[in-house]
């Protein structure tokens, strides 16, 4: 329930924190803050060696620095000297120090003038999003706080997890399991790294319990309750204090489990994390992998929440809730690590949902462009959920909104390696910052949208420093042009903003289709939503990588993420796993553990003091092929919602009458398999997993209420005019058009909208904007001019991004329709483009071993079938021909670019392969995995218990598949 006071709701980044003041009568007051709790200024003139004025301080509230301790920066950035304010006048800006800074005083005593502003900065000791909070409610830095109700999303547990900065725990695990996790799935973080470096595991040590239970759950070897608190006691000796508990099948018999539990709590354990209630499912490394992320997380993310909760003084009955990976809300004192991975981005996809709804617009697409990443999200009408996730390169066996990052974010670092010009994946994050911060930090992305006009140097929050990112620029355009001449091209700055700049959008246009397609969506039938601080600088450009012709900008796209934190309701998911054949369960069966699961629920919001609202109820049933990994959510409420009861043709293979439930989920998951996968086998059977249960809070939270004025009342007036005129958002009006090119500047984001897209304004100021598709004419000769051999590394750089997505967007089709962990986990497979003549142009990061040989095959392929047809498809096994073994099978299919010959690439004495209408191939496509892995009749190679001499151990001569 709401309480009748002011709200915080805050998303706290790596770079920024954004903050919302949410009145009673839902009036909201925003802000962006440094997330490092640090404010900069500058000392643009001394009034006495003690007083200087900062004229862009004067909104901030009266005395509100008192108290804070004033750095001194030198050119680099870096700390000189600290002094104290004793006083601060937001009418003029002037701040006064308790003692003189030593370097200002001698020059004030020598005469000398200030010919530069000294930089320097604020710093409170204050978290950033309670600083946030008391500039927004214009509370000193010594005032006590009024009451609050505060939300918050934190990437604490992120960062730690990426930084490996987590606390130390032990892993404690069933005896002759202790190199569970360091095995894992036998998976290498990086196939083509010559020098292996495994991934640094979570725990510090590992302790075995002498125990052992059936795959049953029932028990062979009883605990040995002595010998495990001996163990305990040492480990804890140690300086230990939290651990993480999986034992092996404790999902379906978690006895075992709890003892350990309680003799690790009464010695004195801190945080005990264990397996069978972190995650009740089977699938031993990831229980412990999941385990083993709560246990190293919780800890320090419960301290920092602790602190955070202190600073904003808050009173009994008052709650500090936080986000969790689900885009559910919860108490502090009950979050988990394992619900904090994705706090923050998952408060901008609750945030997308909601103005999905809002604008009638079910499908979107968001794109959270930040300071270090982009995260990547996908809405239809509702949020997309993932049972497993991997992110940091830990797995997680975890209900978690479907978020793909890559490392492309506002303050990634553009730099050139001799050979490619690359974009990040280091970031300067915010400290130093990029170089227009002005703490001594690289090129990035950042700088270039300054350079190049898309930001709005005077609406900045704060002051940028334009000579830096120039200097920075010219550093890497002189390595760039030294390697000029026969190899490259010669650069100009603005060839080479645009070149890091396009390298940059393709990035994030990959995670948009690789998302897409995971989930077996079209990214074109979805809007693009642009938000964090950088995006709306690219989003328009990444829409038209994508063919995308609609793009929503919201007016708080640059704190979207903090908006979500009010949105969200309170939600619980709870799973109990079940793993019996789909029709052995009944509708008597499935209520009962309904009502455990409701049981749980009902004791979760009594904790979260919401006894007396009523929450919403939804149940899915986790199914899949029997022997297969690969799920789908089936909901059991509201399946009649499908429309798909009418498909008894989907049903498995038997007798056929009216469906009862069993038989009414396998219709849906059968239709839901052919969408996301491509294809379904009525003949197999299907196993149901686990039943999960969602509870969401009937909370009255607030809503987005968006509506279009029709028509366009008149075209905007520019604040400022120019070739790329700027409009500030506060003043544009519902029923405004923008025509580009211009900014649309926001507070905390600034959007750019190209010269064919137009932005019409929305009642509450949010940007529908449109792409014009009509062709541009053009001037250029339809024939090439004299050709250049020399290479762009833009250009080059582009097209590996470009085609390399490919590779791996198959290799994700091909995950996913596997019936083998061999290929879902340990990736034993490979995906690659190929040119015309078989070159291998790119592949994904899958097995290497098989890329050497698959050129060989194409060749062959090319020999054996002179003639290729648009939709043919060989397949083949032959060792002689290319193929690794027996039972690796390779499929091959040809790609028929339509584009004018006279201007075609080829035309080329290289390309054999023709059909009789002329065409001939432009490239290849091709995947190759062991038969038993993508369905074959028993696994291993060459199996000797085979019954079907067709089928393994057998050449398969080259079939074309039409």
């Amino acid at each position: 329930m709401i309480s009748k006071c002011d709200q915080i709701w805050c998303d706290v980044g790596g770079t920024f924190t954004d903050c919302f003041l949410v009145s009673p009568d839902g009036q909201r007051r925003y802000v962006k803050f440094l997330s490092s709790g640090k404010v900069k200024g500058t000392a643009e003139r001394w009034l006495s060696p003690t007083s200087f004025v900062d004229s862009s301080r004067r909104a901030d509230p009266a005395g509100f620095w008192i108290g804070a301790e004033v750095h001194l920066l030198d050119a680099h950035g870096n700390d000189t000297e600290i002094c104290r304010c004793n006083g601060f006048d937001n009418a003029t800006g002037a701040v006064e120090l308790d003692v003189p800074f030593a370097a200002a005083s001698k020059r004030i005593a020598d005469g000398e003038h200030f010919a530069e502003p000294w930089r320097f900065e604020f710093v409170s000791g204050l978290e950033a999003p309670v600083l946030a909070a008391r500039w927004l409610l214009g509370s000193n830095l010594s005032d006590p706080l009024p009451p609050l109700e505060v939300r918050l999303g934190t990437t604490r547990g992120t960062n730690a997890l990426l930084t490996r900065t987590g606390e130390v725990c032990a892993f404690v695990t069933t005896k002759g399991f202790a190199d569970l996790v360091r095995i894992g799935y036998q998976e290498r973080p990086d196939l083509f790294a010559l020098n292996v470096r495994k991934r640094v595991p979570l725990h510090h040590c590992v302790v075995e319990i002498e125990e052992r239970l059936a795959a049953d759950g029932s028990v062979l070897v009883p605990i040995n309750v002595a010998a495990a608190e001996h163990s305990l006691q040492q480990l804890y000796d140690s300086g230990i204090r939290s651990i993480a508990v999986c034992l092996l099948h404790a999902y379906c018999n978690p006895a075992h489990e709890t003892m350990v539990e309680q003799i690790a709590t009464k010695i004195g354990f801190s945080c005990v994390c264990i397996s069978s209630r972190v995650s009740p499912k089977i699938k031993a490394v990831l229980r412990a992998e999941t385990a083993l992320v709560d246990a190293y997380l919780t800890p320090n993310i419960a301290h920092y929440l602790a602190r955070v909760s202190s600073q904003f003084q808050l009173r009994a009955g008052q709650r500090l809730r936080v986000m969790t990976s689900s885009g559910g809300m919860v108490s502090g004192d009950l979050y988990r690590g394992k619900d904090s991975v994705l706090s923050g981005p998952a408060g901008g996809a609750v945030a997308i949902e909601s103005l999905g709804r809002a604008m009638n617009v079910p499908r979107c697409i968001g794109l959270d462009m930040g300071g270090t990443s982009t995260d990547v999200c996908r809405i239809d009408g509702k949020l997309q959920l993932e049972q497993e996730t991997v992110k940091a390169g830990v797995r997680m066996l975890v209900p978690s909104l479907a978020i793909h990052t890559v490392a492309a974010g506002g303050g990634s670092v553009c730099w050139f390696d001799g050979v490619t010009l690359r974009v990040g994946p280091q970031s300067a994050g915010a400290e130093p910052g990029p170089a227009c911060y002005g703490r001594g930090g690289p090129l990035t992305i950042t700088d270039l949208n300054l350079l190049s006009h898309r930001i709005d140097q005077e609406t900045f929050p704060f002051q940028l420093d334009l000579l830096a990112a120039k200097q920075r620029l010219g550093e890497v355009l002189t390595l760039v042009n030294d390697h000029a001449g026969t190899q490259f091209q010669r650069f100009t700055s603005e060839q080479l903003i645009d070149g890091f700049r396009r390298i940059a959008n393709e990035h994030m246009a990959a995670a948009v289709r690789s998302i897409s397609i995971a989930q077996g969506a079209d990214p074109r039938q979805h809007a693009l939503v642009g938000f964090g601080g950088a995006a709306g600088q690219h989003v328009c450009e990444i829409a038209e990588l994508l063919e995308m012709n609609h793009v929503i900008d919201p007016p708080q796209a640059g704190l979207l993420s903090a908006l979500g934190m009010g949105l969200a309701a309170v939600k619980r998911t709870h799973a109990i796993p079940i793993y019996q054949p789909l029709p052995s369960l009944d509708r008597n069966a499935v209520a009962t553990l309904q009502s455990r699961l409701h049981e749980t629920a009902t004791l979760d919001f009594e904790d979260e003091g919401l006894n007396d609202d009523p929450f919403n109820v939804s149940f899915h049933l986790e199914l899949r092929y029997a022997g297969t990994d690969g799920t789908i959510m089936v909901p059991i409420d509201n399946i009649h919602s499908l429309d798909l009861l009418n498909r008894t043709d989907l049903l498995p293979e038997g007798p056929k009458g009216k469906p009862d439930l069993a038989e009414q989920s396998a219709i849906a998951f059968a239709a839901l398999h052919q969408q996301r996968f491509g294809y379904q086998c009525p003949s197999k059977a299907i196993e149901a997993v686990a039943l999960q249960g969602e509870f969401v809070s009937k909370e009255k939270n607030q809503t987005l209420a968006i509506e279009r004025v029709e028509p366009p009342i008149a075209d905007a007036q520019p604040h400022r005019p120019g070739d790329r005129p700027v409009f500030l958002r506060e003043a544009l009006r519902p029923g405004h058009r923008v025509v580009g090119p211009a900014l649309i500047v926001s507070q905390g984001s600034t959007t750019s909208v190209p010269g064919n897209w137009v932005a019409q304004v929305l009642s509450d100021l949010t940007l529908s904007l449109v792409r014009n598709t009509d062709p541009i004419p053009s001037n250029k000769s339809k024939h090439r001019g004299t050709r250049d051999d020399r290479v762009d590394p833009v250009l080059r750089e582009v097209l590996a991004k470009r085609i390399a997505a490919i590779a791996e967007e198959m290799g994700i089709v091909l995950e996913q329709t596997a019936v083998s962990v061999n290929v879902k986990d340990r990736r034993d497979f490979s995906c690659a483009v190929f040119a015309a003549n078989g070159d291998l142009i790119a592949n994904a990061p899958h097995v290497p071993v098989h890329l050497g040989a698959m050129s060989q095959t194409i060749r062959c392929l090319l020999d054996r079938f002179p003639e290729m047809m648009p939709g043919d498809c060989y397949v083949t096994n032959d060792p002689y021909q290319g193929g690794s073994h027996l039972p690796d099978i390779t499929v091959v299919t040809p790609v028929f670019a339509t584009v004018d010959d006279s201007q075609s690439l080829l035309n080329h004495k290289s390309y054999p392969a023709q059909n009789s209408t002329g065409d001939r191939p432009d490239f290849f496509v091709a995947c190759r995995a062991h038969h038993a892995e993508v369905g074959g009749i028993s696994p291993g190679s060459m199996s000797p218990i085979s019954s079907r001499l067709g089928e393994e151990g057998v050449v398969i001569p080259a079939m074309r598949l039409v």
